[in-house]
């Protein structure tokens, strides 16, 4: 893993036992910042957070503000999180 994966990694660690609609915000603007050029994309796990960080955009913590089907709460958030998290195992 690279520098960049490596902190997204832990950036997400972090976030999991937190409020995540706060604790994200560091997750997207780190990964943004830097562009889709910071992930090789050569591995599942490379692949799994350029996913999740594309999913972001579906994230809506509100629930009056989930009218479209494709919006997703806190709890699939967690879920999304630990999916690419337990990536981890297959290094």
């Amino acid at each position: 893993m690279n520098e960049h994966e490596i902190y997204l990694i832990d950036l997400l660690r972090n976030a999991v036992d937190k409020n995540l609609q706060q604790a994200i915000k560091p997750f997207e603007e780190y990964y943004w910042s830097f562009g889709v050029d910071g992930i090789s994309w050569d591995s599942q796990l490379d692949q799994a957070i350029h996913e999740f960080a594309d999913g972001l955009e579906y994230f809506e913590p509100k629930r009056e503000w989930r009218t479209y089907p494709g919006l997703y709460d806190e709890d699939e958030l967690r879920r999304r999180i630990l999916r690419v998290l337990a990536l981890l195992d297959l290094h």
